[in-house]
C-alpha cells in the first residue's frame, strides 16, 4: 500500500514508541474491524548548527527530506512492526539515542522523535571583495585562495569557505588585472574557530588606464603606401591608412611597444621602429609614425639582403655575379654593404625598360670604398653585351686613384684625383636626357660634362645590363671593394637632393 505524507515544520514533541489512537479507541477502521492503517509522525529536534539544511527520513521504502528542526507525518502506513530512520547527518552531527527505530503500528498514530546534537568541528570564512575605482574596474574579478583552495569572486562580492579547520591562514589574491592593486591596509591573514565564521574583507584600489593616440604622415616624392599598414599593439593588430590618426584605448600604466609593418618596399619608418612609448594612468600617450616613400626606380641597401627597395612598376632585386658577399664595413652605420674582391665580381640589376638611359634624365648613385686604387675598376655601368662601335655606354668608373666617368668611344671626364683607398666616397651622376651630364663626390657638384647622348635600344639592340662592381662590355675592369646603398631616379636630381641623397639617404627623394 502507497505511504501518504504531509510535511509539518512545528516544534517538537515528546518522542512515543508506541500506539496512541487519536479518539482513545483501536482506529483505523470502522467500529469492529481490525485496523489495516495507521500514521507514523516524526519530529527532530537539532542543538547545535548543522552544516546541512536537511536530514532524511525513512520509513519502509519510503524515504523524505526533514527540517533540523522539523516534523514529518506519513499516512496511510500498513499495521504491524515498522522500522523508522533519520539518515542524511553531517559528520560533525549524530542522533542521541537508538537510531533506527521499531514501532509497532496497530492503526491510529504513532509519534517519533529523534534528538540530535551538531559539535562543529570546522569553521566558515566570509570573504567579501571591495573594489574602488568606477573608471577601469577590473570588470573579470579575482581569484582567491585559502588552505589550498580556489574560488573566483567578483570585484564587490562575499562567499564563503566552509568545513575549514581550525587555525590561522593566509589568503592569496590573485588575477588582478595590470591598474589595479591590493590596498595598502588589506590584511590577508585570517583565523578561523570551530563554529564560527570569520570575516575577511580585501580592498582593491584600481586606477584609470590610459590611451594611445598615433598619427601617420607621409613623406618624401613617392606616392604613398595606399594600401596602408598594420600597426601592432601587445595585444591587437590594426589596419591603418596612410595619412590619419587613430585611438586606441584603456592601456595599463607602462611601457607600450608598438610596430609598423606592412610597408611598401619603396617606403621607410623614420625613427624607431618597433618604438616604446610610456602610458600614464588617465593621460593619452601620442606618437607619430613618419612613413617615407621614395621616387627611386631603384634602390638596393644591401642591408643583407639584395632586395629593390625603390618604386614600382617592378623590383629589380640585385643578382650576384661571382663571389660578391655582404661585408661588415659601412658608410653610415647601416649594417652591411656588399664586398666585392676584384676578381670577376660584380651584381647586376638586369635591364628594366624603367633603367633606361637613352634620351632621358636619370641619376646614379652610391657609396664606394676601394680596397686599392690601381688599375680600371668600374664602379657601376650601363653596358651591352662588349664592346660594340657607335654604342655609347655610360660608365663610373676608377682609374688609379682618378674617379672617371665617361661613355664608351668617348674621352672620359676626371671629376677628381686623389681617391684614397680604404675610405668611403658618395658618388654620383645626374643627365638631363640630353648631352649635359653632372657628376657629383661626396654630395657636391665637381665639373660638369658635355658628352654625346646614350643610345640604349638603338638600332634594334637589346637594352643594356646595368651592373656594379664590372662590367658588361666596356669599361674593362673589375672592383675591388665595398658599395653600398645603389640608387636610380629616373629623374635628374637638383644639387640640393644630391646632397640630401648623401645626407640622409633616399628615404624622402
Amino acid at each position: 500500500m502507497k505511504i501518504h505524507h504531509a510535511i509539518a515544520f512545528v516544534p517538537a514533541v515528546a518522542l512515543l514508541l508506541g500506539i496512541t489512537a487519536c479518539d482513545g479507541s483501536s482506529g483505523g477502521g470502522t467500529t469492529g474491524e481490525a485496523a489495516t492503517e495507521g500514521t507514523v509522525v516524526v519530529t527532530v529536534q537539532t542543538s547545535g548548527t548543522p552544516v546541512d539544511n536537511e536530514y532524511l527520513v525513512t520509513i519502509g521504502d519510503s524515504t523524505e527530506p526533514i527540517g533540523p528542526n522539523g516534523s514529518l507525518t506519513f499516512n496511510n502506513v500498513p499495521v504491524g512492526l515498522t522500522k523508522v530512520g533519520l539518515g542524511g547527518l553531517d559528520s560533525d552531527c549524530a542522533v542521541q539515542g537508538e537510531n533506527p527505530v521499531n514501532v509497532r503500528l496497530e492503526g491510529g498514530t504513532v509519534e517519533v522523535k529523534f534528538d540530535v546534537s551538531c559539535v562543529a568541528t570546522t569553521g566558515t570564512v566570509e570573504v567579501t571583495t571591495v573594489t574602488n575605482g568606477d573608471v577601469d574596474p577590473d570588470e573579470d574579478g579575482y581569484t582567491v585562495e585559502l588552505d589550498g583552495r580556489l574560488r573566483a569572486i567578483g570585484a564587490n562580492e562575499t562567499i564563503l569557505f566552509s568545513g575549514v579547520d581550525p587555525g590561522t591562514y593566509t589568503v592569496a589574491v590573485d588575477d588582478l588585472a595590470g591598474n589595479c592593486t591590493l590596498d595598502a591596509s588589506t590584511t590577508l591573514d585570517v583565523s578561523v574557530v570551530a563554529g564560527e565564521t570569520a570575516s575577511l574583507e580585501i580592498t582593491v584600489n584600481c586606477v584609470p588606464k590610459g590611451d594611445i593616440e598615433v598619427t601617420f604622415e607621409s613623406v618624401g616624392n613617392g606616392d604613398p603606401d595606399n594600401d596602408g599598414y598594420v600597426l601592432q599593439l601587445p595585444d591587437a593588430t590594426i589596419a591603418v591608412n596612410t595619412d590619419e590618426t587613430i585611438t586606441s584605448p584603456r592601456f595599463v600604466a607602462g611601457d607600450v611597444e608598438l610596430t609598423l609593418t606592412d610597408l611598401a618596399r619603396r617606403c621607410t619608418v623614420e625613427g624607431d621602429n618597433p618604438r616604446t612609448i610610456t602610458v600614464e594612468s588617465g593621460v593619452t600617450a601620442m606618437t607619430t609614425f613618419t612613413v617615407a616613400c621614395n621616387s627611386s626606380q631603384l634602390w638596393v641597401p644591401f642591408d643583407g639582403t639584395l632586395l629593390d627597395n625603390g618604386a614600382q612598376p617592378q623590383p629589380h632585386d640585385a643578382t650576384v655575379v661571382g663571389d660578391a658577399t655582404f661585408g661588415t664595413e659601412t658608410p653610415n652605420a647601416s649594417g652591411l654593404s656588399m664586398a666585392f674582391d676584384g676578381a670577376g665580381d660584380s651584381v647586376t640589376f638586369g635591364n628594366a625598360e624603367e633603367l633606361n638611359v637613352s634620351s632621358s634624365a636619370y641619376t646614379v648613385a652610391m657609396w664606394m670604398r676601394p680596397s686599392a686604387v690601381m688599375g680600371t675598376q668600374v664602379i657601376w655601368a650601363k653596358a651591352s653585351q662588349g664592346e660594340i662601335p657607335g654604342v655609347t655606354t655610360p660608365a663610373l668608373y676608377l682609374e688609379g686613384d682618378e674617379l672617371r666617368f665617361g661613355l664608351f668611344g668617348g674621352a672620359p671626364q676626371t671629376i677628381s684625383a686623389g681617391i684614397v683607398a680604404n675610405t668611403w666616397y658618395h658618388v654620383g651622376v645626374t643627365h638631363d636626357g640630353a648631352t649635359a651630364y653632372q657628376p657629383y663626390l661626396t654630395g657636391i657638384p665637381t665639373a660638369a660634362a658635355n658628352l654625346a647622348a646614350a643610345n640604349e635600344g638603338d638600332n634594334g639592340e637589346a637594352a643594356w645590363t646595368f651592373s656594379v662592381g664590372s662590367s658588361t662590355g666596356w669599361p674593362t675592369g673589375d672592383f675591388a671593394g665595398q658599395i653600398d646603398d645603389v640608387v636610380f631616379f629616373a629623374r635628374e636630381l637638383t644639387a640640393p637632393e644630391m646632397a640630401q641623397l648623401r645626407s640622409d639617404g633616399p628615404a624622402r627623394l
